[in-house]
């Protein structure tokens, strides 16, 4: 018989998290490594609460690189989204990159500090996707963990999504898009890990169902492993 055991941070953050993880709110998370690629898979049901920040832990087997120049291609991405402005029931995939790019960038910086209540990260990337002749640029901050966070692992990266329950122009969503699923593959960033069990923790914090408020109530911890 197979047990697994989970480190006694990962288990605190898990028991944290524990009450309202009941709720309808349930992401799912799954990464894999093979050789110098990472992907990382995040699934959403149509049903549950639209998602306004994920933040996702590597652990301490699996160290970042984050040195590469803006610009660079680093790895492919796929998405489907509930397309709510178009109709309730609209499914559109999304396809396109996962590139770095220059954080200074003041649009940038204020969508880094809106999110993570910091301007400056050790990296950004963007996953530039594209839909219905359209292209969507969003923006993922990543950085070395830090005091307690270090509990958790060596690295985060985080991404904060607009709402869907709101017009584009007051900051909504384009296509009023809802994440259901993204799954993405980068290379040559995080080292294969060395641990014989690795625990990738993810955080992630729901909308008001309808609205653009924040429900830090709902917050739910996934779990890879």
């Amino acid at each position: 018989m197979k047990r697994f055991i989970v480190s006694a941070a990962v288990a605190a953050l898990a028991l944290a998290f524990a009450g309202s993880a009941l709720a309808s709110y349930t992401p799912k998370l799954v990464v894999s490594q093979a050789g110098t690629k990472t992907t990382i898979h995040v699934t959403i049901a149509k049903e549950d609460d639209a998602t306004l920040k994920l933040t996702i832990y590597a652990p301490a087997s699996a160290p970042a690189t984050l040195t590469q120049a803006p610009g660079t291609p680093i790895g492919t991405v796929t998405a489907q989204v509930n397309a709510k402005a178009i109709s309730p029931d609209a499914i559109l995939p999304l396809t396109g990159i996962v590139q770095v790019t220059d954080g200074t960038a003041a649009p940038l910086q204020q969508a880094a500090t809106q999110c993570t209540a910091t301007a400056t990260h050790a990296a950004t990337w963007l996953l530039v996707l594209s839909a219905a002749g359209q292209t969507l640029q969003v923006p993922a901050w990543v950085d070395p963990t830090a005091g307690a966070e270090t509990a958790f692992g060596s690295g985060k990266l985080t991404v904060c999504l607009p709402s869907p329950d709101i017009p584009q122009s007051a900051g909504g969503a384009a296509f009023g898009a809802k994440l259901l699923d993204v799954n993405f593959t980068v290379d040559g960033i995080f080292g294969a890990s060395t641990a014989p069990l690795a625990t990738w923790p993810a955080v992630f914090t729901p909308y008001v169902p309808g609205t653009a408020t924040p429900n830090p109530a709902g917050t739910v911890l996934a779990l890879a492993i």
